[in-house]
């Protein structure tokens, strides 16, 4: 699926590397945002015996990539130079060396800003090692929080466009330091995983069958639940309940438009993503414990542990695939399996499933929207299940045109800052005068993201997404 909360991808082949078209050694980056992923690499890169954990410093890795382009426009090349500069960063900074294979794809993730994890077993390192990597893309940089939480309800204009109701009940909301660490300790419980990722790596690899399915979904849950657990030990309790809100509109709008869009395949996860990231149960029982026990006190392996234990006890059985999948695939409708519910006992556990999960969303639309009217939340709920894209390329089609809608706004803010910072950076003798310079700039636009007033946030998630452009041009500056 193209837009999910998280994803993992087992690669099993080894190529050749190409000659690097980047710089021996990479600079560094000096921002907020660096420093912590350093912070969370010492904490937890040797956590787990037997497996090394690599967390991605996109600044890092962006800045390097913008020194190195020649040319922006030719989108081969950038997506050559994230690939090369995103392996030169694990090469220079851990000495590990990956094949092609996983190359474009880590290149991928960085350059679409994607949070993800990929596993990589110790015999596919091209060099001698007892330890298996896991790689940890995290969370979105230059998104505030308003903005990410729209995009985890499915309030995103690429899915449903601009609905009737769009005030959302302001008890949802979640500080942006909540909802970034929420997405990076959810990957990092990917990493951590040593019973669900290894078993659909052995067993199943790319096969989408009921038990490989099963085997993702746990996956999910154990790594969402570590994430709370996690969030409560550093004493963040107050946003499990949110994130049980969030994750049933998500089930509604992404995996509903993954079973719309791909007609059923029965050979593909994203058919079945609405029961894969199906984790309101988990979510539930996650929070009795919370309530319960003092999990502040709890090592990383007790927090480990006791997310398997409430895995393996809620974890959805693999029954609720097919009926999670018929239910979106109707747009919250299951036509004839009423009737049939009364002559066979499958049908009726599957029709009492989707109803059941029916009921579950219309009472998250209403604590979304602040509609305690159970009739105004079902008919807002079928509004935003009739507006999910039918196509694959519908969500392709109007991300264009919101583009284009931006481009020239952006561009307009670029040329600002451009102006603002060139004089600096042809004056300065100082080599790194460029990574200084927008480390402080970046710091600063990332601060407005927590502004109050919504046009300075996306004033402010506008400029961060020029960054690249603009180090580019600022680069070409200093070039000899």
């Amino acid at each position: 699926m193209a837009k999910c909360f998280s994803c993992f991808m087992f690669l099993y082949f080894t190529f050749i590397v190409p000659a690097n078209s980047i710089a021996d050694v990479l600079v560094e980056s000096h921002t907020n945002y660096s420093k912590l992923i350093s912070s969370y690499q010492k904490q937890f890169e040797d956590v787990l015996p037997g497996r090394k954990i690599i967390f991605m410093d996109r600044d890092w890795v962006d800045f390097n990539v913008s020194k190195s382009l020649k040319n922006l426009k030719d989108t081969r090349m950038t997506s050559r130079v994230y690939r090369e500069t995103s392996s030169k960063f694990i090469e220079q900074k851990f000495g590990y060396r990956f094949g092609e294979d996983y190359q474009d794809y880590i290149g991928g993730i960085l350059e679409k800003e994607e949070a993800q994890v990929l596993y990589v077993h110790k015999s596919k390192v091209k060099r001698n090692t007892d330890l298996d990597i896991c790689l940890v893309s995290g969370h979105r940089r230059n998104q505030g929080a308003h903005h990410q939480i729209k995009f985890f309800h499915g309030l995103d204009e690429l899915y449903i466009g601009e609905i009737a109701y769009y005030k959302t009940n302001p008890n949802l909301k979640m500080s942006l330091n909540t909802v970034n660490q929420y997405t990076d300790f959810h990957e990092l419980g990917h990493c951590l995983d040593k019973l669900y990722i290894p078993t659909i790596m052995e067993k199943y690899k790319r096969s989408a069958n009921t038990e490989s399915i099963l085997f993702r979904h746990k996956s999910e849950v154990f790594a969402e639940v570590f994430a709370s657990l996690y969030l409560a030990k550093l004493g963040n309790k107050g946003h499990v309940e949110k994130r049980i809100t969030q994750r049933l509109m998500g089930t509604l709008v992404y995996g509903g438009s993954s079973a719309l869009s791909l007609a059923g395949d029965p050979n593909s996860w994203g058919t079945y993503s609405s029961y894969i990231y199906a984790l309101d149960v988990s979510l539930k029982e996650t929070l009795r414990i919370i309530n319960e026990e003092n999990v502040k006190k709890m090592s990383i392996q007790e927090l480990i542990d006791l997310s398997y234990e409430v895995t393996e006890k809620v974890a959805l059985r693999d029954e609720f695939q097919h009926a999670y999948e018929y239910l979106f695939r109707n747009r919250l409708s299951t036509p004839g399996w009423e009737e049939m519910s009364q002559e066979f006992d499958f049908i009726k556990l599957k029709f009492e499933m989707a109803q059941e999960l029916v009921q579950k969303l219309v009472s998250a639309v209403g604590d979304l929207f602040d509609l305690s009217d159970k009739v105004k939340a079902r008919k807002l709920l079928q509004e935003i299940a009739n507006r999910l894209p039918e196509k694959v390329g519908d969500v392709a089609d109007q991300a264009k045109k919101i583009a284009k809608k931006e481009q020239s706004e952006k561009k307009k803010i670029e040329n600002l800052l451009f102006d603002e910072l060139k004089l600096e950076v042809s004056e300065s003798q100082d080599k790194q005068v460029v990574e200084k310079l927008l480390s402080k700039k970046i710091n600063e636009l990332r601060l407005l993201l927590k502004a109050p007033s919504e046009e300075v946030r996306k004033k402010a998630r506008q400029s961060l997404e020029v960054m690249r452009t603009l180090a580019h041009r600022l680069y070409q500056i200093k070039k000899d």
